[in-house]
């Protein structure tokens, strides 16, 4: 079988064939879904079935999810510029060994890219029986110019022609949330299956837009049985696509699509389909009528010789008459061919990911094979810019909603897109006995943190303006230490905070680390900037030296805001609203102004100097509440806010 390349030209997100046919492409976001919200996932699919059955009219279309290079070395860099001042030192030896520490466990970190294609060519966008003539006169002769290996020329009227028909796709994507691709996204989408695995297969920094500088590729299936060996200029890789070749009767709740995205190696998924003519002389009427009378003539045999008729023929039957109900009812039927492209970097590692991914597909009744001879065959069919032709083997027939039952366009990534790794997402289901480094190796996509993202005002999709975080789990599962890595992330970030220990260990931890010899010459960046901004205030009450360490004569500077917490705090000790206490609680209001302006003066002054303003009062009520007061802060955490000097 001859084999050729479909890539010819590029105009915008508009590619032409060499057989002169022209396919719009488009990428949309992928919706994050947690696994167990079964609500938001049948939302989504929902979303989707709605979506594929837009595309009906347009016949042949195709989706594909590429692993891209997340760029990380460049959103460190970013990350970094927010950094302290006094800590630009500390900030790039931390991006220095993060970059360093995940490119030595992941090799390359990617995230995916959900991509649209569909074939324009075969509709027409006039609205007049003349303009109807021309559309098909240049339809034919494009495809009479392909034969003699000419092609359409590429310019602003080749573009008009297709504009109201890309237009009307570009709506129809909106559903999804989708963006037409640049000029040099569609490159990146042709040229890709020819340099997979290879380190500069994620990368868009590339400038060739040929035919054959895109696709100057060594296609060797001979070395390795089973597998592609692809040899460039970028490098050499192996190459596995593995079809689809049978589901489930019933193909709910596979979730294929979305599962493989949870490996721990990037895996990419591809469908090619076309909309099926329902009835006419090759539509799927006709198909089920013959269908149904060999199976009838079979089971006729069957019976005739005195046997059973066996279950599969019966399951046959009945789905050929559901066929028959759902072309009634005119639903569409989509044929279509699916696989997962996996690769590595020698034999060994890439038949080491095809066992992992055909295990995996297989906990959810879909089985996945190697197609050995057909690696070649599968290689050509999968070029961006091909339709579905007449081949026979893996071709399924199902409704929309049973591809939208693999959870197309989901990922299980979180975190922000910019930020220091804090840890990993893992779908690990049996982590019995495994320690959390072991149960983070399992997974490729990290966590990123950005403690200042929220108070910025020009982020999109942004929920909120300041952040809120909840860290919940098991006890001894290092929720402590989470929150003391994201604290200490603000401070570098310049953020101010308050860090609560009932504990008492945070502090004396970071004063033995800094204090050793050995952490002062390895990172003396670190321990000087944590000696400048982390500052300790022990609440015990027991020891004298902390009496009064809240009190607000002494630590808050602001005449009127110190006020307001005296007078809060000696309400909070007593009730000062009965009626009888009117004159009680006059003279604790003269006291607070009296002593702020002993404090204007210079002196050390606290809370118990307006308690002995009160006690010298003529007024006997007024002592009596000056004395209450003042035993019942005898010896408790009270000490903490009151104090005759700090």
């Amino acid at each position: 079988m001859k084999f050729k390349q479909p890539f010819h030209k590029v105009y915008h997100n508009l590619l032409l064939t060499t057989n002169n046919e022209v396919w719009a492409y488009f990428t949309c976001p992928s919706d994050y879904v947690i696994g167990q919200n079964k609500e938001v996932q049948e939302k989504h699919k929902q979303k989707w079935n709605q979506f594929l059955q837009s595309l009906r009219r347009f016949e042949d279309f195709e989706l594909f999810l590429n692993p891209h290079s997340y760029n990380l070395k460049e959103r460190l860099t970013a990350f970094s510029e927010n950094f302290d001042e006094q800590a630009e030192a500390m900030g790039e030896n931390l991006v220095e060994r993060t970059l360093t520490d995940l490119e030595q466990q992941l090799r390359v970190i990617t995230t995916e890219k959900f991509y649209i294609g569909v074939k324009l060519s075969s509709l027409s966008s006039a609205t007049s029986v003349k303009g109807k003539a021309l559309e098909t006169v240049d339809y034919y002769a494009g495809k009479l110019l392909a034969l003699t290996h000419y092609h359409l020329s590429v310019d602003d009227d080749f573009l008009k022609r297709y504009r109201s028909i890309e237009s009307e796709i570009f709506q129809l994507v909106g559903a999804v949330n989708g963006r037409r691709l640049s000029e040099q996204e569609v490159l990146q989408a042709c040229r890709y299956s020819y340099v997979r695995g290879m380190k500069t297969s994620f990368d868009l920094d590339f400038i060739e837009n040929s035919s054959y500088s895109l696709t100057d590729t060594i296609l060797d299936p001979t070395e390795e049985q089973g597998l592609l060996k692809l040899r460039s200029l970028e490098g050499t890789s192996y190459v596995a696509l593995l079809p689809i070749h049978k589901f489930a009767p019933n193909l709910a709740f596979n979730h294929v699509a979305e599962l493989v995205q949870s490996l721990p190696f990037p895996v990419e998924f591809r469908l090619k389909g076309h909309f099926e003519p329902l009835k006419g002389g090759r539509g799927l009427k006709g198909k089920s009528s013959r269908a149904a009378k060999r199976l009838k003539n079979s089971a006729k045999e069957t019976l005739s010789m005195g046997d059973a008729e066996m279950k599969s023929s019966r399951f046959n039957r009945y789905a050929l008459t559901d066929l028959n109900n759902k072309i009634d009812l005119r639903v569409p039927v989509i044929k279509w061919l699916g696989i997962f492209p996996v690769f590595g970097q020698t034999p060994e590692e890439c038949r080491s990911r095809i066992r992992t991914v055909i295990s995996l597909c297989q906990s959810r009744n879909v089985e996945v094979v190697k197609g050995l001879a057909d690696q070649v065959f599968l290689f050509h069919q999968f070029l961006a810019g091909t339709k579905l032709g007449h081949e026979k083997n893996w071709l399924h027939y199902t409704t929309v909603e049973g591809i939208s039952e693999m959870l197309l366009g989901v990922e299980n990534r979180i975190g922000d897109n910019v930020g220091i790794p804090i840890g990993m997402v893992s779908e690990l289901k049996n982590t019995r006995n495994l320690t959390p480094k072991e149960v983070a190796k399992t997974s490729r996509k990290p966590v990123f943190f950005n403690p200042s993202i929220g108070n910025q005002n020009d982020i999109a999709d942004k929920k909120a303006n300041s952040p809120h975080i909840a860290i919940t789990g098991p006890t001894g599962n290092g929720k402590s230490y989470l929150a003391k890595f994201i604290f200490f992330l603000s401070v570098l970030m310049n953020g101010k905070g308050l860090y609560v220990d009932p504990k008492s260990e945070f502090f004396d931890w970071i004063m033995a680390v800094i204090n050793n010899p050995v952490y002062q010459e390895k990172y003396p960046d670190t321990c000087s900037f944590v000696q400048q901004h982390f500052h300790q205030v022990r609440l015990d009450p027991n020891k004298t030296s902390n009496k009064g360490v809240l009190d607000p004569f002494c630590f808050i500077p602001n005449r009127v805001a110190a006020k307001d917490m005296a007078q809060d705090l000696f309400e909070e000790l007593y009730d000062f609203t009965s009626a009888r206490e009117k004159k009680s609680r006059l003279a604790m209001l003269e006291g607070i102004e009296t002593v702020l302006k002993r404090r204007d003066q210079g002196e050390q002054i606290g809370l118990l100097h307006v308690v002995d303003f009160m006690l010298e009062s003529t007024h006997e009520e007024v002592r009596d509440t000056a004395n209450l007061i003042k035993k019942s802060v005898q010896g408790v955490y009270a000490n903490l806010k009151r104090g005759h000097f700090l």
